[in-house]
């Protein structure tokens, strides 16, 4: 099977370079070119420092190309590349996605920026799949959720499609790299961080109530914890209908 020519919009952050690990030897994917700010450009990408905890990956020997041109977006188009994976900060991503995305190149966006906006399905594959092919094949732009939404609407779609959720409380506890791997390595060597997260319980509750579609009562908390990676979330649940461990074992 050809392989899917795709970019990574980023390449020296966190989140762009576990976007290049995941696409190292990819069945689908052929990761054809990595775009990132001028700190990185004309840069090898083997140059540019890694910083996962995991040894970095073989990745074809690329340049690291100027995110922000259009001659850019326009040589990859031409040369076969159809998506793009977006790391971008969210300033960035608001700015320089609709640039790829009117050249031709649908992007799959890890930034707050289009969360919610209209055309761009927020997606997670588990819990509506079909927002993506309600995009038909004009989709050309789609949004991964907050992290910390994932391990609390998991399980709750599930049981909500079978119970239906009355009401949720939700106390979150997340790790330092969300905030960045700078401010990470600052926290661990120095020990100061700030445990507040500003807006993430916002964030959080809106794209939980657009996915599922669900009004109800929601109590959320999100505080940083000193923690290099990883989020916990603590939830508590009622539901219309009466459950047991059961059958919640089935729905789940």
């Amino acid at each position: 099977m050809e392989r899917i020519k795709v970019a990574v919009l980023g390449a020296g952050g966190l989140v762009a370079q576990r976007l290049q690990q995941r696409l190292a030897n990819h069945p689908w994917f052929e990761l054809t070119a990595v775009a990132g700010s001028p700190r990185f450009q004309n840069h090898g990408l083997g140059d540019v420092p890694w910083i996962l905890d995991e040894q970095r990956p073989e990745l074809p020997p690329l340049n690291v190309l100027d995110v922000a041109s259009a001659d850019t977006v326009s040589e990859l188009f031409n040369s076969g590349v159809v998506i793009a994976f977006s790391s971008l900060p969210r300033e960035q991503a608001a700015q320089l996605e609709p640039l790829w995305v009117n050249g031709g190149i649908t992007v799959f966006s890890n930034a707050s920026a289009f969360r919610g906006a209209r055309g761009v399905p927020l997606v997670i594959p588990e819990v509506n799949p079909t927002s993506l092919e309600n995009g038909g094949k004009d989709l050309n732009h789609a949004c991964a959720t907050n992290c910390t939404l994932l391990p609390l609407i998991l399980p709750l779609a599930a049981l909500h499609e079978t119970y239906g959720l009355k009401q949720y409380t939700m106390r979150s506890e997340q790790g330092l790299s969300g905030g960045g791997h700078e401010y990470m390595m600052s926290a661990l060597q120095n020990g100061h961080f700030s445990s507040e997260i500003p807006g993430e319980a916002e964030k959080t509750e809106a794209e939980f109530s657009h996915i599922l579609g669900w009004e109800g009562d929601a109590s959320l908390t999100c505080q940083r914890v000193m923690r290099a990676d990883g989020h916990h979330v603590f939830v508590e649940a009622t539901f219309e209908r009466p459950v047991d461990a059961e059958s919640v074992q089935l729905a789940l």
